[in-house]
């Protein structure tokens, strides 16, 4: 699935997003991905550390704690949460705004939540640049300013942000009301909570556009499945875009 936004929108969402998995074998080795541990139980091995950063991402958004306790043994477990598995469905949907930005929570039956968050630039004359919508994705803390015509965006981030897995990159583009380009893009990051990823590597089909993916790795009921993940900005004369799997 595609999302799109100019501007700045950051996402936490306490699932991965999978679209195309491939099951391999439990003693199959996935080629450039540090292997997951499996126990007799065919569970994953959760540090103490680890479990308290999901334990907490939840509370954060007032999950109840007894399905917090039921998300951890499910997570422990090789258990799909509900706001990951593509056959459930949100039961409730919350917007919110605060002096962080605004956004939406989904809220899913078992407790699992996925939260967009929307921060809104400030450009160099101080005026809001408004995004077209709220999509689970970001582009953000671009510093912009403008020079013969062209806005320049500076350090800008590329995210998908989840508790169980960060996928970054940062990029410089300009764009004008004739021309857009990718100027540079660099300081890739993928991050993961008992879960692999390969180095992630970048492609680029124009100065237009450029994405990053990575090969991700995670137990599913004792087996591994991989799905190549990826996030990807392109740049038009309305600015900078995100989209991701």
């Amino acid at each position: 699935m595609l999302t799109s936004i100019r501007a700045s929108t950051t996402v936490i969402a306490l699932s991965v997003l999978i679209s195309t998995l491939t099951f391999a074998s439990p003693s199959e080795a996935i080629e450039g991905v540090d292997p997951i541990h499996i126990t007799d139980q065919l569970t994953i091995d959760y540090t103490a550390e680890q479990i308290d950063e999901v334990r907490d991402g939840l509370r954060s958004y007032n999950v109840p704690e007894e399905q917090v306790n039921r998300l951890i043994g499910k997570l422990e477990q090789g258990e799909l949460w509900d706001s990951i598995d593509p056959q459930k469905h949100p039961v409730d949907i919350e917007d919110f705004e605060n002096e962080q930005g605004k956004g939406t929570i989904e809220r899913f039956a078992d407790g699992s939540v996925v939260v967009s968050t929307l921060q809104v630039p400030i450009d160099a004359n101080n005026s809001l640049i408004q995004p077209r919508s709220i999509v689970p994705g970001s582009i953000r803390d671009c510093e912009e300013f403008f020079a013969q015509g062209h806005r320049f965006n500076t350090n800008c981030l590329a995210q998908k942000t989840i508790i169980l897995a960060t996928m970054s990159f940062r990029f410089d583009y300009y764009y004008t009301v004739q021309d857009a380009k990718i100027q540079k893009f660099y300081n890739p990051s993928v991050t993961g909570i008992g879960m692999s990823f390969e180095t992630p590597t970048f492609e680029q089909t124009s100065d237009r556009n450029v994405r990053m993916s990575a090969l991700l790795s995670l137990l599913f009921q004792g087996f591994p499945i991989q799905n190549m993940a990826w996030i990807q900005v392109d740049v038009d004369t309305n600015g900078a875009h995100f989209s991701a799997n």
